[in-house]
């Protein structure tokens, strides 16, 4: 199905005494006491973190990220530990290893001019095993696991609004039908197609990309839009998406990482922009999975939050109840948007098949667009006639409000 409305329901860890080498040849390097990071008093060996260390935050330990480390082979926060980005400063924290949460990391900067990062660098995706429920050190991402808990939130900003008429080719403003929060000069946004069917390809692949050079209720581009986006019977008109936020957590192009949530407490994930992330063809390796969580991940909201340049599904509450994703984006990805797996193969019982069904959950005002053919593991539909942006496989009270498909271009 190529368009809109494209909605289909069918209803290693890193850890030792330090100065001593860890798998792969990293120095094991522990906190001594609650500190800065900068600190070295915060330090076992009153030495602070240096490139290629293995960093573990230990139990009852709460650490002030508060300078950029060099790249790290990996970071371990314990369980009833917490890693605290410093609010006040731009902030990167960078690993080519697994980023494993057991207790608490809180990344909340202060104003929108604080822009914090987590980044994973040369990641190697041909190293890559995917399934399981455990972390694995090849797979290298984002583990939230045991009651590890992401609060992550930042600056807020609207996820996405509409024109409020007609945006015609070689536009540089265009009217909103609400004025943003939040949004600013230099965001990125999008403004999606809506040209009929008669114009060819470009009714589902006629996207424009700009930066914002004034905000409001109408909007300036630094660049012309290429492709006219008109009214659709009097009512519909072109969504406008901001793909920009201040909190970051990205792979590399070519080099994607994940975040795979298997905790018993409810996450906060909010006003995030999530870039490169995803392995196509890898199982259970997407840019948000909350995996098995049952009815741990009740109450967890993700509010504004964008999945964009993904090689996988965006959104997976898989086996995961009481979830709700309000006024996120999922844009330029490969598989269904949002989704999770489908009931098992009626060969397949349990317990030797794990359940899938996931309850309760909403996408309240999200958008799924340029949603492209890939593969999704052992599930891969062999063709992509089924590619949707929005699949509710099986669950009970599993909901799709005010939210739309959009430049879905499967077969």
């Amino acid at each position: 199905m190529r368009g809109r409305f494209a909605v289909f329901a069918t209803v290693a860890l890193f850890a030792g005494l330090v100065g001593v080498s860890s798998a792969g040849g990293a120095t094991a390097r522990t906190t001594a006491s609650s500190g800065n990071w900068s600190d070295p008093g915060t330090w076992v060996d009153g030495q602070v973190p240096q490139a290629g260390d293995a960093v573990t935050i230990g139990g009852g330990h709460e650490v002030t990220y508060d300078q950029n480390a060099p790249a790290l082979a990996g970071v371990t926060i314990a369980a009833d530990a917490t890693l605290r980005f410093a609010p006040d400063q731009s902030l990167t924290l960078q690993s080519t290893g697994n980023v494993l949460v057991e207790g608490v990391l809180s990344i909340r900067p202060s104003s929108a001019s604080v822009v914090q990062t987590v980044h994973f660098a040369g990641v190697n995706i041909a190293a890559f095993v995917g399934g399981g429920m455990d972390p694995v050190a090849s797979d290298v991402g984002l583990w939230v696991m045991g009651a590890g808990k992401l609060d992550v939130a930042g600056t807020p900003r609207t996820g996405w609004v509409r024109a409020s008429g007609n945006v015609p080719a070689g536009a540089t403003s265009v009217p909103l039908d609400q004025a943003p929060t939040g949004w600013q000069a230099g965001d990125e946004v999008v403004i999606t197609p809506t040209e009929p069917p008669t114009v060819g390809s470009a009714s589902y692949t006629g996207f424009d990309e700009a930066a914002l050079t004034s905000t409001g209720q109408t909007i300036g581009l630094n660049r012309a839009t290429s492709r006219p986006h008109p009214m659709v019977n009097g009512r519909w008109t072109a969504e406008v998406a901001n793909l920009t936020r201040n909190v970051r957590i990205q792979g590399e192009p070519g080099r994607q990482s994940h975040v795979f949530i298997r905790s018993s407490v409810p996450q906060v994930l909010n006003y995030v922009e999530l870039r490169y992330l995803g392995v196509e063809h890898v199982a259970g390796r997407y840019p948000v999975h909350i995996h098995m969580t049952g009815d741990g991940s009740r109450g967890t909201e993700v509010v504004g939050t964008v999945v964009r340049d993904a090689d996988h599904h965006a959104f997976v509450p898989h086996n995961a109840h009481g979830i709700t994703f309000r006024d996120t984006v999922a844009y330029n990805i490969t598989s269904d948007a949002y989704w999770w797996d489908p009931p098992p193969h009626s060969e397949c019982t349990n317990p030797t098949c794990p359940p899938s069904a996931s309850h309760n959950i909403t996408y309240e005002h999200a958008l799924a667009a340029k949603v492209l053919p890939g593969g999704s593991g052992p599930s891969t539909i062999p063709n992509s006639s089924r590619l949707t942006g929005f699949e509710l496989t099986s669950g009970n009270g599993d909901r799709v409000i005010d939210s739309t498909a959009v430049g879905v271009q499967g077969t």
